[in-house]
């Protein structure tokens, strides 16, 4: 359950007190912030939330702890591994906004999980009415981003040596930006919960074998898998596109999965057995470096161009999505949409 308005203006009166910057609050309301935040349903729902957010409210009322903070948060949604903000939030928010309000772009790109969490909390209803919106941008370098362009530059290189003309420049030429412009990489989803506020959405975290740990993924699966069905399994990820708040929780990718026209059957598709986490799908004659943010609009072009053959390969215009392992194949839905 996400904070409301009465309780997140408590929860600030309470953040503020302990930050020392709200003098009208007297010191020994800080003092039982915990108490005041059980009351207000701001510790979380159990024992076990109310704990971790005593640790965290330990952490921050110290010095220095932004790097502690970023590094919680590498496998976390909120500060006390909830699915919806505790008071934990609210007041490590209230610490940290000056200096992210401040900081350039570098020095976030340096934590990239508080800001990430920061974002998503500064878009919780009601917070800019206390605190003005920060213009954040998620786009942060991808990882494995360097080794592609070591592998495309010893591509080019062979292919300079074989004085071949037109070579791999030509295949770059005619690659369509619709395709290779898309990063689709291989993850594998290591805890997957229902949505706290969404009868139809699960919240997952996905890894993709990035430094900043796994991935915030927010799906509209549950009426298509059970809980069990998506722990641990391999899926495809849409992992450039504009990160995207879903009922109060922000999603920083997309699972693919073929459907019928109606959607009302859907199979989550699934990379060869042995795939790598983290390796890219490419389309031959389609190579190309992805964006940092792919065009929402683009995407909307390109998934129309996106099916299941029926011998079930997966394809863009006819070109099969291929891993280190093969194709990727839908086993159910043949001839099938895929999105």
């Amino acid at each position: 359950m996400a904070i409301d308005a009465a309780q997140l203006e408590q929860a600030f009166k309470l953040a503020l007190a302990v930050s020392g910057k709200d003098e009208a609050l007297a010191s020994t309301e800080a003092k039982d912030t915990i108490s005041k935040a059980d009351a207000l349903s701001l510790s979380g729902s159990t024992k076990e939330d109310s704990v971790k957010v005593q640790k965290v409210i330990q952490t921050v009322s110290g010095k220095n702890f932004i790097p502690a903070i970023d590094k919680l948060l590498k496998e976390q949604i909120y500060l006390a591994d909830t699915l919806a903000p505790t008071f934990a939030d609210a007041l490590t928010f209230v610490r940290v906004y000056e200096t992210i309000k401040s900081s350039d772009s570098a020095a976030r790109s340096a934590l990239p999980n508080l800001t990430r969490w920061f974002d998503l909390f500064q878009h919780q209803p009601n917070v800019s009415l206390h605190f003005p919106l920060v213009e954040i941008s998620l786009s942060f370098e991808p990882p494995k981003a360097e080794e592609s362009k070591k592998g495309g530059s010893s591509s080019s290189s062979s292919s300079s040596a074989g004085g071949k003309k037109g070579g791999a420049a030509a295949a770059v030429a005619k690659a369509d930006p619709l395709i290779s412009q898309i990063n689709i990489q291989v993850g594998k989803i290591v805890s997957c919960e229902n949505h706290p506020n969404a009868d139809k959405l699960y919240v997952e975290k996905i890894d993709l074998g990035e430094e900043s740990g796994p991935r915030v993924v927010v799906s509209g699966l549950r009426q298509f898998a059970t809980l069990e069905e998506m722990q641990n399994r391999l899926v495809l990820v849409v992992t450039n596109l504009k990160p995207t708040p879903l009922v109060g929780i922000e999603s920083f990718g997309l699972v693919l999965c073929a459907s019928n026209a109606d959607h009302s059957d859907v199979e989550i598709l699934s990379p060869p057995e042995g795939a790598q986490i983290g390796e890219r799908v490419t389309f031959e004659g389609h190579a190309g470096e992805p964006v940092a943010q792919y065009n929402p609009k683009n995407w909307h072009k390109a998934k129309k161009e996106l099916k299941s053959e029926a011998d079930g390969t997966v394809t863009f215009k006819g070109v099969p999505f291929t891993t280190s392992k093969g194709p990727v194949r839908a086993v159910r839905l043949l001839n099938s949409e895929v999105a």
